[in-house]
Formats: C-alpha cells, structure tokens, sequence
C-alpha cells in the first residue's frame, strides 16, 4: 500500500500498477465531480481521466518537474484545463472564478506566466472557497462567480444588503488568510 504522496509519486515514475490503482481510488471522484460539474457524462469523465493520468505522468517523468502542490490540486487543474481546451460548445458552462476575483491580492505572479501554474493557482482558489463555512462560500460564489449585484445576493439568501456587505468582506478576509498557506500565494 502507498502511503505517502512521494511515495505515490516515486512509484508513478516507474510504471507501477499499483499507484495508478491508488490514483484511480483517490482521484477518480474528484475528476468525475469536476467534469460533471462543467456539463459532462459518464465518457467525457472517463476520458478526460485517462487523459489527466496521461499528462501527470508525462510530467512527473520530466527530470526538471517538481510538485508544488498536492497530488489531488494538480489533477484537478489538469482535468479542467483538458476539459476547456476541448472547447465544449452546447454544454452546461462552469462557473469560473473571474479576474476581479483572481485579483485580490491572493496570487503572486506566476514564473514566466506560465498557464499550468495559473491552473494550479486556480485549483487551490477553488480548494480553498469549498473549505470556507457555507455562509461565506455561497457569498463568495454568488458575488463573484455567479456575478450577482450585493442586493440580488441579499434577496437570495435572506438577509439585509448592509449584512451581506459585511459577510464578503469578512468572507474574504477568511478566504485570504487560508489562501496564504499555499506557495501559489502572497501573504
């Protein structure tokens, strides 16, 4: 049994059955929520799967690679980047962190702006925002995913708009000093 992330990460490296086994048992729901999630079925889900392990693999083979994140973090932006670089056109469409979210004050600015550790950085993001108490994550998902005006927000969740003003600056606050753990982000 594998029991450590580079332990996992040693024995993808060298083909072993038995680590794909423990990707394919840790990592296929996660994969499998994602892309539903983004308005895909059962075979685009098993798709983009087999391509993520396809692209973890080629990476972690490359001498120069080096994991900065958890294992599950960079097979999600994995996944999401294959499933948007498929370009889905007709399916249910994601709601994405947009710029103004991005932007606040969270990220240090990716080595040669490099898309995978922007991916990265946004699978850490999404990591965080699910870790926050429901309160905050529906705030912060309304407010800047959904892009939903303060009162809109208010009238959804039942409270006053002074409240709910006052629940997203809170909210943020909460959701930067969990965020300042990461590598991907500034203090």
């Amino acid at each position: 049994m594998i029991t450590s992330e580079t332990e996992l990460l040693h024995q993808l490296k060298k083909g072993s059955s038995k680590a794909f086994e423990s990707l394919y048992q840790n990592h296929y729901r996660m994969v499998a929520a994602l892309i539903t999630r983004m308005g895909g079925d059962q075979n685009d889900v098993e798709d983009i799967f087999q391509e993520t392990l396809f692209v973890l693999v080629k990476n972690i083979r490359r001498p120069e690679f080096k994991l900065s994140s958890k294992i599950s973090t960079y097979m999600h932006a994995i996944s999401r980047n294959l499933w948007l670089k498929k370009g889905q056109k007709g399916k249910k469409e994601i709601n994405m962190p947009d710029e103004e979210l991005l932007n606040l004050s969270f990220f240090t600015e990716p080595e040669d702006n490099k898309l995978e550790q922007r991916e990265l950085m946004i699978g850490v993001l999404f990591d965080k925002i699910n870790a926050l108490e429901d309160d905050c994550k529906k705030v912060i998902k309304l407010t800047f995913l959904k892009k939903l005006s303060h009162k809109e927000v208010a009238e959804i969740l039942g409270y006053t708009l002074s409240f709910i003003k006052v629940k997203k600056f809170r909210c943020l606050k909460s959701l930067r000093k969990m965020v300042s753990t990461s590598p991907f982000f500034q203090a």
